[in-house]
């Protein structure tokens, strides 16, 4: 059976306008000292002390981050109440899944936006596959908490995370660090800024690499689950001519991910499931297979029961027919122009963003083929925005902008479903599913917001937004390949 389906939506407008009085921000997360920590925030796209700050934000500087033996995004959950960070399934090992008050995102394909948004140096990461590199050299994080349309240039109702990294400096430093462990762990981090002319013109590189071996495995392909090997990089060049106030920096960024993916044990069979699977018998068939496999009997040390004992622990091996692996990379680079036309602070980011994921999973445990699916991300990502802020007079200020992106990607899985138990003996009816899509994605924003004080500690906030999202999609969907 095969079907195709083609959707379009050709303009989809939003408008969303608030107005709320300020209150005093609530402080960071205490580092252990008596005193509160200066903390300069960007969550309203300017830079401004966190106590002063009349949204719901948590900050971290790079001091809290390394107090709090945050090593990487999935860390941060217990350094901000209502955030709630996965990495792994669905899609792969290395994707990151952000969630804030309850607002989850766990769907990584092109034709799905995130209720929570992740931005990197101010650029829109669009998918779960960009989002897992390690937490190195990073000046601050910010979770910003509910809808965040009027400040930046994608619109999300859960909320935002923001990670700044440390630009270069006019001086010559670096750190080097090396880790070692268990399980052959190995964890190198370094950085090196690199002033090229003074002041004016200074080049930062980043360089994170993780490798252990895995901590299960898999007997049936005698390899390794849950190992990971991956690099990342990144480097930035910043130039602020003297006598100037206009600035632009100029980053790139690379990772690469792979493993052999998570692992996977199966706990029992029902023996009564026969009728729900036509022609499979759960009791005979797939048990006496089960029974008689020598694979199963050297992952788990004992013959096969279809009524296993109560709190049964097979440990970290397992008997899956098929070896499950994850490769993951993604690389991209951004241009951030900024500086001042008069009273008028004009800041330009231009982005480019890329991912590419494929992996397998394992799904059922055994030596038959149950379960198994292989799935495919793709996403390319070109992303403009433009900002103006300022004063007018001594009581109100601005912030305006505007946002455009362009998408292109393609996703697929194929998934095997009751393959055959014995190579003589396949099961009928039951095969291989296909699902292929090719996306296309274009936003155009428009947003603003302002803050007018009328006393020392009471501020009028309104903000204002205007989206046109459009988004095609193809499908082509086939079962029982077979």
């Amino acid at each position: 059976m095969a079907s195709e389906k083609w959707f379009r939506t050709s303009a989809l407008a939003s408008l969303s306008v608030f107005v709320t009085a300020a209150a005093p921000a609530v402080a960071a997360d205490q580092t252990g000292s008596v005193g509160i920590e200066d903390i300069v925030v960007t969550a309203r796209r300017t830079e401004e002390n966190i106590q002063t700050t009349p949204v719901a934000v948590t900050a971290l500087s790079t001091e809290m981050i390394k107090q709090a033996q945050v090593g990487d995004v999935a860390g941060l959950q217990r350094t901000a109440p209502s955030l709630s960070i996965a990495t792994g399934a669905p899609g792969g090992s290395g994707f990151v899944y952000i969630s804030i008050r309850g607002m989850p995102a766990l769907n990584p394909g092109v034709a799905n936006d995130p209720s929570v948004a992740t931005y990197v140096d101010g650029v829109y990461i669009p998918r779960p596959s960009q989002g897992s590199a390690d937490l190195i050299d990073l000046q601050r994080v910010e979770v910003l908490r509910g809808p965040q349309g009027t400040l930046f240039g994608r619109n999300t109702t859960g909320g935002a995370l923001n990670i700044v990294t440390v630009n270069p400096t006019g001086d010559f430093e670096g750190q080097f660090r090396i880790q070692g462990g268990n399980y052959d762990y190995r964890n190198i981090d370094a950085v090196l800024n690199v002033p090229v002319v003074g002041d004016e013109l200074a080049a930062r590189f980043v360089y994170d690499f993780v490798d252990h071996d895995g901590y299960a495995r898999n007997v049936t392909s005698n390899s390794e689950l849950k190992d990971r090997n991956s690099h990342y990089a990144r480097a930035k060049l910043r130039w602020a001519p003297a006598g100037s106030n206009w600035s632009a920096t100029l980053s790139g960024d690379y990772n690469i991910i792979k493993d052999h993916g998570q692992f996977v044990g199966l706990a029992g069979v029902n023996p009564g499931a026969s009728a729900a699977i036509g022609a499979i018998n759960a009791a005979t068939t797939l048990a006496a297979y089960l029974h008689n496999n020598a694979h199963w009997y050297n992952a788990y040390g004992v013959p096969f029961s279809t009524n296993p004992p109560v709190g049964s622990n097979y440990g970290f091996l397992t008997a899956g027919s098929r070896s499950a692996y994850n490769r993951l990379e993604a690389y991209g680079g951004n241009l951030t122009i900024d500086g001042e036309i008069g009273s008028v602070t004009v800041k330009s980011i231009s982005a480019y963003r890329y991912s590419n994921a494929i992996g397998l999973n394992e799904l059922d445990g055994t030596p038959a083929q149950i379960l198994a699916a292989e799935s495919a991300y793709k996403s390319d990502q070109y992303s403009q925005e433009l900002q103006l802020s300022g004063e007018l007079g001594d009581r109100f200020s601005y912030i305006l902008g505007g946002y455009y992106s362009t998408e292109s990607g393609r996703e697929s899985s194929v998934a095997q479903t009751f393959g055959s138990f014995t190579p003589a003996a396949p099961a009928p009816n039951f095969g291989f599913s296909l699902n292929y899509g090719t996306v296309k994605n274009i936003s155009v924003g428009l947003f603003g917001q302002g803050y007018y004080r009328l006393t020392d500690t009471i501020r009028l906030t309104g903000g204002v937004r205007w989206t046109w999202d459009k988004r095609e999609v193809v499908l082509l969907n086939r079962t029982n390949l077979a």
